[in-house]
């Protein structure tokens, strides 16, 4: 995304966390993410936890 001169916002993580829990792609890659959403200054919303939760369960 960024090599076409996107970058990502807060929708763009909350997919990536919902599609983390879907997949059972585990908790570690989930919280990656999420550590990569708040290192980039964006703010974790209630989907953004909720997302992560699932993922992690």
């Amino acid at each position: 995304m960024r090599a076409a001169g996107v970058e990502p916002d807060r929708v763009t993580y909350n997919v990536l966390l919902n599609a983390c829990a879907v997949a059972r792609a585990g908790p570690e890659r989930a919280m990656a993410i999420f550590d990569a959403m708040v290192a980039e200054g964006i703010s974790p919303d209630v989907i953004s936890y909720t997302s992560l939760i699932k993922a992690i369960c």
